[in-house]
């Protein structure tokens, strides 16, 4: 007499053709596509990132699209704060040299050659450049 156990059976999977495969991925690429274009109207630069895995979608109850997390936000001007086409870096530094009538090349040269030998930075870039 053979002992049965219904979860060591084996369920044979029904084999799908290969039509039914291809309607499959249209209806999940026009799912992806809705959903990027409905980021896209809510932040493009957060959609971007989200493709990528860079950022999270936050949705509300009904499943819209609210805002994103992990997206890097920074204070533009006093009091502005804006999000920014990055991710959340892990450290920020923010360098604001105020002289009005003065060779800034001297100085932007120095602090890129003291961040790569001092502080071991390889690659240093300057993001903002108002003047």
């Amino acid at each position: 007499m053979a002992l049965e156990i219904p979860f060591m059976k084996k369920k044979e999977a029904k084999q799908k053709t290969p039509d039914e495969i291809n309607a499959e991925i249209y209806k999940l690429k026009d799912q992806l596509r809705t959903e990027v274009n409905e980021l896209k109207k809510l932040d493009p630069d957060g959609a971007r990132m989200s493709e990528f895995g860079l950022v999270k979608v936050v949705k509300d109850k009904n499943g819209k699209p609210t805002g994103f997390i992990g997206q890097e936000k920074f204070e533009k001007f006093q009091h502005r704060i804006v999000s920014t086409e990055f991710p959340q870096p892990h450290r920020r530094f923010r360098l604001v040299l105020e002289y009005p009538n003065f060779n800034i090349e001297q100085t932007y040269y120095w602090f890129l050659r003291y961040f790569n030998e001092t502080w071991g930075f390889e690659k240093v870039e300057k993001v903002i450049d108002t003047m």
